[in-house]
C-alpha cells in the first residue's frame, strides 16, 4: 500500500491513473486487442474491437451494454440455425 504526503499528492496520483485507465478504455488497440470497423449498436460510436475469446466489444467506459455487437451476433447466428 502507497503512503502519500498529502491529501492533494493523493488525489493527484488518482486522477493520473483514472486517466491511464480512461485511455486504454478508449484505444483497445494500444493495449493489443484489434480494432473493428463499424459503429456500437448501443452508443453508436466507432469504439469496436476483438476482444478476449473473440467478442466484439464497445471500449466506451459509457456504454449501456458493451456487448450488444456480440450480442446481435449470436442471435442471428441462433435464428439462422432455426430454419
Amino acid at each position: 500500500m502507497r503512503h502519500y504526503r498529502s491529501m492533494g499528492e493523493a488525489v493527484g496520483a488518482a486522477m493520473a491513473h483514472n486517466a491511464r485507465l480512461a485511455a486504454s478504455a478508449t484505444r483497445p488497440e494500444q493495449i493489443g486487442f484489434p480494432t473493428v470497423q463499424g459503429h456500437c449498436p448501443a452508443c453508436g460510436r466507432t469504439s469496436l474491437f476483438l476482444g478476449s475469446g473473440g467478442y466484439i466489444t464497445c471500449a466506451r467506459i459509457d456504454c449501456p451494454e458493451p456487448d450488444a455487437a456480440s450480442t446481435l451476433l449470436e442471435r442471428r447466428n441462433a435464428t439462422e440455425g432455426a430454419r
